[in-house]
């Protein structure tokens, strides 16, 4: 069955290239209903504005998709099969997914030296109860954890230089 809807997605396209011989501005939103409408622009965005707007040439908007778009939005380019890169807004979300698992891991740690690990609504309760109590913070722990790896390194690179 996939097949038969892959083959039938590719003779859309060509019948929608076949209709609009050239594409007038790929950057642009694809016009439908809900665009062209009052209340989908009664609420302006950045790329919104950017992108409907047909004086701004098409490589200021490619420009601005490629900093702040999410793949959230239909482009004229879409229909056609051209596909949008990750823009640097996705990579960063990507990056920040990355740098949470490795908070994550390290909270884990703290929690097996420490045993703190209370959560309340997402505020850590044990590193407020620490503060009053003048005792080792998760913030503590890991700034010394920080401080003995780099000793650590500098330790190796005297040893050894490179």
């Amino acid at each position: 069955m996939s097949q038969i809807d892959a083959e039938l997605a590719v003779r859309r396209v060509d019948e929608d290239a076949q209709k609009n011989v050239g594409i007038q501005d790929p950057m642009a939103l694809e016009k439908n209903w809900f665009t062209d409408s009052f209340v989908y622009k009664a609420i302006p965005t950045p790329i919104k504005t950017v992108l409907q707007d047909s004086k701004i040439p098409t490589v200021i908007k490619e420009a601005m998709y490629n900093l702040i778009g999410d793949s959230g939005m239909n482009l004229v380019k879409t229909k056609f099969g051209l596909a949008s890169e990750n823009s640097v807004y996705q990579l960063s979300k990507i990056r920040e997914g990355e740098w949470v698992a490795v908070h994550d891991v390290l909270r884990t740690i703290y929690k097996e030296q420490y045993g703190k690990n209370l959560y309340a609504m997402d505020i850590d309760v044990d590193d407020i109860v620490s503060r009053v109590r003048k005792k080792t913070t998760y913030h503590d722990w890991l700034s010394e954890t920080y401080q003995h790896s780099y000793q650590i390194l500098l330790f190796w690179l005297l040893v050894f230089p490179v």
